[in-house]
């Protein structure tokens, strides 16, 4: 699995195997990033080898990822929602939305949905320089839609917040609070993480008018746990994040 950040990728190989991090020369920048993916690759897979016999999974995050909640239309195809996607990016002062590339998760009929972007500069230079190592691309994913669909079993939806901390190299941490409802999410907010879990959500709800919650998710390393004290039917869920350094 290759992890991208605002300072750092890292690189996570097979079980047993030690990840290897290049640092960016250039904060939050493309170049930079690619620059650290090439050499990453070069050391892990130095020789020309068959393709497909190496799979590479990439999750971007920091600056790399956007995230925003699209509201409910009637949109049959997923060409239509990335086109509201790309629309909101815009309206919203987000940036240009030709230089990014936008995921949506996938939602019953009558819900809203989360959307994601990444830099289209980015993507596009980490499958070229897959295809130049022979790697075969798996998924590009934005590391808070990533964590919520690998613990999707363990969320019970109803009046819910789902906070994700992302730890970043070098920079202050960042939670992601997403707020949902029947499997609809309400709001979204990316807010500095602070010991203060609770201040963090209390913050994130009145930004985003939530309702009173019935239960929140804590998506965090093993030593957050004890930042959910005393928030009322509170969990903690692993950060998969975690074993990157």
């Amino acid at each position: 699995m290759l992890w991208i950040d605002d300072e750092c990728v890292c690189l996570r190989a097979a079980a047993g195997h030690a990840p290897v991090k290049v640092a960016l020369t250039t904060s939050c920048d493309v170049a930079a990033a690619l620059a650290a993916v090439e050499t990453l690759l070069g050391r892990a897979f130095p020789a020309p080898r068959g393709r497909g016999l190496h799979r590479v999974e990439v999750v971007v995050s920091g600056r790399f990822a956007c995230y925003f909640v699209l509201p409910w239309a009637a949109l049959p195809r997923p060409a239509d929602w990335l086109a509201a996607a790309r629309t909101k990016f815009a309206l919203d002062g987000l940036g240009a939305p030709e230089s990014w590339r936008f995921s949506i998760e996938d939602g019953p009929w009558g819900r809203s949905r989360m959307a994601a972007a990444a830099p289209e500069a980015l993507c596009a230079g980490i499958a070229r320089l897959c295809k130049e190592h022979k790697l075969r691309l798996g998924r590009i994913e934005p590391g808070f839609m990533r964590d919520v669909s690998l613990h999707r079993a363990r969320i019970e939806d109803g009046l819910i917040a789902i906070i994700q901390i992302e730890e970043r190299a070098g920079r202050s941490s960042v939670a992601h609070v997403g707020f949902r409802d029947q499997q609809q999410w309400t709001g979204y907010v990316a807010l500095p993480a602070v010991a203060q879990i609770g201040g963090v959500l209390r913050d994130a709800a009145l930004l985003c008018r939530a309702a009173p919650l019935q239960r929140t998710y804590l998506i965090a390393p093993a030593r957050m746990q004890a930042a959910l004290a005393g928030l009322a039917d509170a969990h903690w869920l692993p950060s998969h994040a975690e074993e990157i350094p």
